[in-house]
């Protein structure tokens, strides 16, 4: 690890810097080495920081990333430092005019088999006297501290030796050629000093002055890679699985220069990487393809994790290039010989026969191994010239493999449904790992027991199930092509590349499980609720020309949270804006799901989220979603209404009979439906704007017989129909006036007091509490609880006060035989007793949009529904106050939970969102 220099130790050096240019007396110019020529041949990285001062003071000072990561440990002490040593330089109007604008470069190098050191340069402009600066310098000496010289290779290098506990804080300096060197080890620093009387540097290195031509001017900094040393320096990060593998991975390319721009929602790094043409490099290869548009995204599914895709224009010609590439570097001398013991086991060439298919792009895709595992969520994704042609080589293969081991080729295919009547052919393979075999080690570790074809794509999984669930998640358009996210994340992005590696930090915490070294991941998920805000992390490469040209993305979404992981995901033509509703299918029994979204298009999809017809309509529906048996048969139809129409829709989305019907004055509320005698001579009352109350019959005719007039006011809730005893009771309230009416239409009760009639408010029956009369409740404009008995009495109960934008409910949360007071009002909900003594409230932190609903899991597991659309976010409420486990959750409409499918008796909730996404969560 880095040793940490302590504020006060760096502060004195770059102060003695300032000083040192200031008291001289500017005698001249000293005669100045590169700094280049300073770096010990061995350095895995380089970094040129251009203009430091004004970096500190322009960029980082009002950068979002910078604060966001001052929040890490560690990384905000160093921050503390850099922006007091800056404010020190800045004192004295000479110290900070030398200041400005200087340049400070650092080298990274090994320091023992296990430890990394730096080394940093800063040039030196003037020359003048060493006594003057040390004099400074000892004068800012810490009493802990001592500075002591000492002559190494004829250059006076000085060491500051902390006491105590302090030792790591030690480090060395002196002055050479017109160079500043500093470092904690001083074994580095010596090794600086040596290199500056070397007649070959960094510079003399293969592909250094190649991608240095390239190097940016205006950019905040220059960074160098080199790829002979920069495999040790990240195999420390890894497992002992995986170190020595990385460690090993030492031809790939010579040198890399990358320019750094700091956005104020990304770091980029762009520039060249050189590879030698006679060097046999891994990026050789590569080089020898045209880059591809890699449109592969839109067949990898948003739950990502991470994928690495190749981009090529000849398979063959890639495979026999990277098994010369293995062959001249001695490294895969087993994998090279399994791929020959098959290919003479089964006397063909499995290249020669599989690869010419392939076209243009493969992947390796790992999606949610967060929650399902490795296995499950391993992926390789090759694009195909065609489908037929590609299915008809692997079967001709599949047959070879067959005869020779005496396998019935039918016993390895197996046809599935994925979603309705779609069926799926799925091959089971009897060569493991046939995906490394194919494309390369980069490959390996994943086994692809199975594979199949989803449009012109050939892809590997480990088990029929795992590729359902990745076909499934395409069918419906849950795909990276349309998630707005990564769709601003790709402006970034070359349109083309050669190779594309993308992480999702939040979903790769299992990955990093699986590579990196368990302390490191500790240290990681410490931090998650910062680091997790950037959102990805992605590199590609590029052709171009005899170099490749990098890209590298590291994307900062500050409202980033750890997606709730969902059943499935399935994408609408515009945002959601209805409650989604069950229904039945009348053919099978199981559960489909009705809704509706912003460009009016209605929707029916299956419990697996496939939409299984769209249908236009004019207007955004009003009433609930009312299914019907028309016909009387056991068949049924779809029923709701608009302000327009009336509306109803059998399962396949056709209209019925003379449907649409219009209506005969705009409606003002959601159609109510009734079934007096449960005899399908269904009633369909609506409110209209011309203050009539108006009863169709299924056919949308308008009813003989009604005789109810004109409201005093506009109806906005659906009426509601209740029975007591032999009794029918037609209920309905306008702004001031609540009606109780028979089935003519004629008054049956007279309510013997007005009061303003809440703007949300409903009747609600009360029929069954011991010792209560049967009664209805709703509230007034004030939340002040109304109970009107069915003599015309009117009870008030007054709780508390709230606004006029209040919802209310009344239901027994506890199974104790009394119904609780329930109240949303702004962003929080409020429970009180039937005593009017209060029995929790929950603060919501956001505005609630739609009346609490409460939703009955089993006998006494009843909670409380809360939506948030303004913010996006639906929460369930325990009856003790608590938020239940999960919740908040991504949503943005009224929600339906209940169990879908017959085969599943888990609790599904549906619910809309504004991203265009009707999700099912899974709830416990």
């Amino acid at each position: 690890m880095i040793r940490k220099v302590t504020f006060g130790a760096v502060a004195v050096i770059f102060t003695g810097i300032i000083v040192y240019g200031i008291l001289e007396l500017r005698k001249g110019n000293i005669q100045q080495a590169e700094v280049i020529q300073a770096v010990p041949t061995d350095a895995a990285l380089i970094i040129n920081a251009n203009d430091l001062s004004g970096f500190i003071r322009d960029e980082l000072s009002r950068n979002k990333i910078w604060h966001e990561l001052g929040m890490v440990n560690g990384i905000g002490a160093f921050q503390i430092t850099l922006g007091r040593l800056d404010s020190m330089l800045r004192i004295d109007e000479e110290m900070e005019n030398l200041y400005k604008g200087s340049d400070i470069s650092l080298s990274l190098h090994r320091s023992g088999k296990s430890r990394f050191e730096f080394i940093l340069y800063y040039p030196l402009d003037k020359a003048g006297t060493e006594k003057q600066i040390l004099r400074f310098i000892q004068d800012k000496v810490p009493s802990n501290a001592t500075l002591t010289p000492r002559k190494y290779d004829e250059v006076r290098i000085y060491d500051m030796d902390f006491s105590g506990n302090n030792r790591k804080d030690d480090f060395s300096f002196a002055f050479s050629r017109g160079l500043l060197i500093l470092s904690p080890s001083s074994i580095l620093l010596e090794a600086s000093i040596r290199q500056l009387s070397q007649s070959q540097s960094v510079a003399d290195e293969p592909g250094f002055k190649e991608v240095a031509e390239t190097a940016g001017r205006n950019v905040e900094g220059n960074i160098y890679l080199d790829y002979k040393t920069i495999p040790g320096f990240v195999s420390h990060l890894f497992n002992d699985r995986y170190q020595k593998e990385v460690a090993e991975f030492v031809h790939f390319a010579d040198w890399s220069e990358m320019d750094l721009n700091i956005r104020h929602d990304a770091l980029l790094l762009n520039g060249f990487t050189h590879s030698s043409a006679v060097s046999d490099e891994f990026l050789n290869i590569v080089l020898k393809h045209q880059p591809q548009r890699l449109d592969i995204e839109a067949i990898i599914p948003e739950n990502i994790s991470a994928f690495l895709a190749l981009g090529l224009d000849d398979f063959p010609g890639y495979k026999k290039a990277y098994m010369e590439h293995l062959e001249i570097h001695g490294h895969g001398r087993a994998y090279l010989r399994e791929l020959r013991s098959l290919n003479e086991k089964y006397k063909m060439d499995r290249d020669k026969l599989l690869l010419p298919v392939f076209d243009r792009q493969v992947a390796l895709v790992l999606t949610d191994i967060r929650n399902f595992g490795w296995d499950e969520n391993a992926y390789v994704v090759c694009h195909t010239k065609s489908q037929s042609l590609a299915a008809e080589k692997l079967k001709e293969w599949l047959t070879i493999v067959c005869e020779h081991d005496g396998i019935s080729l039918s016993s390895l295919i197996v046809q599935q449904q994925v979603m309705g009547d779609v069926r799926f052919t799925f091959y089971q393979l009897p060569v493991p790992y046939l995906p490394m075999k194919l494309f390369g080690k980069m490959f390996e570790g994943i086994n692809s027991k199975y594979c199949t074809f989803f449009d012109n794509y050939l892809i590997f999984g480990n088990s029929v199930q795992s590729l359902s669930k990745y076909i499934h998640a395409n069918q419906i358009g849950n795909n990276l092509s349309s998630d707005l996210e990564y769709h601003q994340f790709s402006e970034y992005l070359a349109s083309r590349s050669n190779l594309y590696f993308y992480l999702n930090f939040p979903g790769s915490t299992r990955l990093m499980e699986r590579y990196l070294r368990p302390d490191l991941v500790t240290k990681i998920l410490e931090e998650k609720d910062h680091l997790f805000k950037f959102q990805a992390f992605a590199y590609q490469i590029t052709s171009e020309n005899d170099l490749a040209y990098n890209n590298i993305i590291l994307k900062y979404t500050p409202d980033m949270r750890d997606e709730a992981q969902t059943v499935w995901e399935s994408r609408l033509e515009s945002r959601v804006i209805t409650k989604p509703k069950f229904v039945v299918n009348h053919y099978t029994g199981e559960k489909e799901i009705f809704v509706q979204d912003a460009r009016h298009n209605v929707y029916l999809l299956n419990n697996s989220g496939r939409i299984l017809w769209k249908q236009k309509i004019d207007r955004q529906i009003l009433s609930d979603i009312y299914q019907i048996d028309f016909y009387k048969n056991g068949k049924f139809q779809l029923l709701f209404n608009t302000s327009e129409q009336l509306h109803l829709l059998d399962r396949n989305g056709n209209y019925v009979e003379r449907y649409p019907v219009k209506l005969r004055s705009p409606a003002t509320n959601g159609l109510a439906l009734f079934d007096y005698e449960k005899s399908r001579d269904y009633r369909i009352f609506l409110a209209a704007e011309d203050k009539g109350i108006y009863l169709y019959d299924k056919e949308g005719a308008i009813v003989k017989g009604w005789n109810f007039g004109k409201t005093e006011g506009r109806v906005e809730d659906p009426l509601r129909h209740f029975r007591i005893g032999n009794k029918d009771y037609i209920v309905f309230a306008d702004h001031f006036t609540c009606y109780i009416l028979n089935r003519r239409g004629e008054i049956r009760v007279s309510v013997k007091k007005h009061f303003p009639v809440s703007k949300n408010a409903r009747f609600i029956l009360e029929s069954n509490t011991t010792g209560i009369k049967p009664r209805l409740a709703l509230t007034d404009s004030s939340g002040r609880v109304q109970f009107i008995y069915f003599d015309g009495s009117v009870e008030t109960v007054e709780i508390e006060q709230f606004t006029g934008d209040h919802y209310f409910e009344y239901s027994d949360l506890d199974g104790d035989g009394r119904r609780e007071f329930i109240f949303a009002d702004k962003g929080e909900l409020k429970v009180y007793k039937h005593d009017g003594s209060k029995r929790f409230s929950y603060d919501a932190r956001a505005e609630i949009n739609h009346a609490p609903v409460v939703y009955q899991f089993s006998h006494g597991n009843k909670k409380i529904g809360l939506v948030s659309s303004d913010n996006n976010k639906i929460y369930l409420v325990n009856s003790d106050g608590s938020l239940y486990k999960g919740f908040p959750l991504p949503g943005s409409t009224p929600f339906s939970i209940g169990v879908i499918s017959r085969a599943d008796s888990k609790f599904n909730l549906i619910v809309g969102s504004g991203d265009n996404f009707l999700y099912n969560y899974s709830v416990q």
